[in-house]
């Protein structure tokens, strides 16, 4: 009886082991690579619906670039874009994309974006900005 009990107690202590060890291994959040992953679904679900702030709610407001400047041009770009009818028919490839995270930024390349308009080929650098991951400039190829 005595020894049953001791098992039942060291089962009890190893179960309240493993249940804390897990809560706490999961009590983080999700990973770096699963929060960029989210943003670029959000990003790429702005674009084919055409949504704008959708797609600017991605970009962080220190936002650089050497065509448009910064986060105000990236939209007026766009709104010019839509008004143009270039953002019709638009498809969002990011299967062959490749997240490489380097400390606070990340690089998330090829993403390949195709319209009426054409295609190109996007890179986006993010940037860690507290606990979120924003974009902090991009680079078009084929534009």
């Amino acid at each position: 009886m005595k020894r049953s009990h001791l098992l039942t107690q060291g089962l009890v202590c190893v179960l309240a082991a493993v249940v804390l060890c897990g809560c706490a291994m999961f009590a983080g959040g999700p990973s770096d690579e699963e929060l960029i992953t989210a943003k670029l679904d959000a990003w790429k679900a702005g674009f084919v619906a055409k949504d704008i702030d959708a797609i600017l709610a991605v970009y962080s407001d220190k936002f650089t670039h050497y065509e448009v400047s910064d986060k105000d041009g990236l939209r007026e770009f766009l709104e010019g874009a839509v008004d143009m009818g270039y953002l019709e028919d638009i498809e969002v490839n990011a299967e062959e994309a490749e997240i490489t995270i380097d400390g606070e930024s990340a690089v998330v390349y090829p993403i390949d974006l195709s319209s009426a308009a054409g295609s190109v080929t996007i890179e986006l650098t993010f940037t860690k900005e507290g606990d979120d991951w924003m974009v902090s400039t991009m680079d078009i190829e084929g534009l």
